[in-house]
């Protein structure tokens, strides 16, 4: 455990770890202890350790929902205590307990020094990369829906209650793990996805497979109508489309996406910052594209700040919007993307960077 002269354990913890931000990019890996003892209160010992991305042994990212408030349950991290929330404590435990889990972890809220607003920065233009080299991406939904998932698995080839199908599988794309903006990419990008939730699991392909069943039971007569729309327009469903578009496109596969499509698709989805809106959809947009208007993470600015950048950047992809007249289309696609861009980064009318750049095409 740590010294109690220790004024802060957990920047000790990551300095004793750190990052070269400056060159080739690292990460840590976190390693967790199994109990060999099978105790789910035993305490959860991990260790961290630092290592190239480029030639990173084979890890498991984590795919999950921080969740809100204070944490309330701690680990012990290099020796001394690190306090996280429930749901990540929850998925540590599960991942000890197992006894089949080994190799790596890749966890952001234990991996990143998340005080340190430069290695944040760095970190967080590499996410992308991080999800899309992983060996595994896990997709931690609430253990609540383990009977829920358990059956969608056990039924799926076997005739089933429709009622009782649709659901679970309702319950299933409901979770909060859906809505969360940071998730997007994570789920899109993992070469191999599993969905855990507690002790059931099954593969991310699975899903496609469950929407087509639930939509063929529509054709057979269910009275399910409302849910099936439910399903159809749910955020899991979006996410899901999303990654068979990006890995399962015979010609563009594996596929990008314009930056603002993207932000229009996402601008509702759920983060504790809004700037995440942004800088967890980086690894979806188009290399080609971030080559030429690159956006580069920086938590120092502010939304507003983030705003009139994202502004101009769009300006300089349209060098020829200077030469139409203000009732163009163009002119009127520049007014919907500032209004996206409003929505995503929670900027009022009034904002001087708004009014700057309603200036500029008014």
């Amino acid at each position: 455990m740590t010294d109690s002269s220790d004024p802060d354990p957990t920047q000790s913890t990551y300095a004793a770890h750190p990052l070269n931000t400056s060159s080739s990019p690292n990460i840590r890996l976190l390693s967790v202890q199994h109990d060999t003892w099978q105790d789910p209160g035993a305490l959860i010992f991990c260790t961290l350790c630092v290592v190239p991305l480029s030639t990173a042994p084979p890890y498991t990212a984590l795919s999950y929902v921080w969740g809100e408030g204070v944490a309330t349950r701690f680990i012990v991290l290099d020796g001394r205590p690190f306090w996280v929330r429930d749901s990540l404590w929850a998925f540590l435990a599960q991942w000890r307990n197992s006894g089949t889990e080994v190799g790596y972890v890749w966890i952001d809220a234990l991996c990143i020094n998340q005080l340190c607003v430069e290695e944040r920065n760095h970190q967080v233009a590499l996410m992308g990369e991080i999800y899309s080299r992983a060996w595994r991406v896990v997709a931690w939904l609430d253990g609540g829906l383990e009977g829920a998932l358990n059956r969608l698995v056990e039924e799926a080839d076997v005739d089933v209650d429709v009622e009782m199908f649709i659901r679970d599988l309702m319950a299933l794309c409901s979770d909060e793990y859906w809505r969360r903006l940071w998730i997007v990419q994570e789920y899109v990008l993992g070469q191999s996805v599993s969905i855990w939730a507690g002790a059931a699991r099954t593969s991310s392909d699975a899903l496609p497979r469950l929407f087509t069943r639930a939509r063929w039971s529509n054709v057979f007569g269910s009275k399910i109508n409302n849910n099936l729309t439910a399903l159809q327009f749910s955020p899991a469903h979006n996410i899901v489309s999303c990654r068979t578009a990006h890995w399962d496109d015979p010609n563009t596969s594996p596929r990008w996406v314009h930056s603002s499509q993207l932000f229009e698709q996402f601008k509702q989805a759920k983060c504790l910052d809004a700037r995440d809106r942004v800088y967890g959809l980086l690894g979806l947009i188009r290399p080609q594209e971030l080559a030429i208007y690159p956006i580069d993470p920086d938590y120092s600015k502010t939304p507003s700040q983030l705003l009139w950048e994202l502004y101009l950047r769009r300006e300089k992809q349209l060098p020829y919007v200077r030469d139409y007249q203000r009732s163009n289309f163009v002119w009127q696609g520049l007014d919907r993307y500032v209004a996206c861009l409003q929505m995503m980064l929670g900027v009022h009318d009034s904002d001087p960077q708004v009014l700057a750049a309603r200036d500029r095409y008014d």
